[in-house]
């Protein structure tokens, strides 16, 4: 929003006369969406991954807790002789950090933010 509120058409809205309130609203808000959508999903995603890593390393929740890391991590041994232990959980991980980020390309798509054309011209 600091970069934001140097442009053109901030200036342009403080000259038609519009206060902060409707500046905000009508013209910062929308010009930001698509980097906050952006981040957060992507935000998500990475402390999905970190809570996994944690339970992966013995840091997460404890043992009657279902979760991935604590999963991969018990299944690492019997890996040779029970494949899917392990790779149904990891698999399970990627799709829903996958599905996350892709989640948040087509929110900004659906709401068409990127490439709107402003009133009246």
């Amino acid at each position: 929003m600091l970069r934001i509120k140097h442009e053109l058409f901030v200036e342009a809205g403080r000259a038609l006369g519009l206060n902060d309130v409707q500046l905000v609203v009508r013209h910062v808000l929308p010009q930001t969406w698509g980097v906050v959508n952006a981040r957060a999903t992507v935000d998500v995603g990475y402390t999905i991954l970190f809570i996994a890593t944690l339970g992966f390393v013995g840091l997460g929740s404890r043992q009657p807790t279902a979760e991935w890391g604590a999963m991969i991590a018990t299944a690492r041994t019997y890996f040779l002789i029970n494949w899917w232990t392990m790779t149904f959980p990891g698999l399970a991980l990627f799709v829903t950090v996958i599905c996350l980020s892709l989640l948040g390309d087509s929110i900004n798509d659906l709401i068409g933010l990127r490439g709107r054309k402003l009133r009246g011209t």
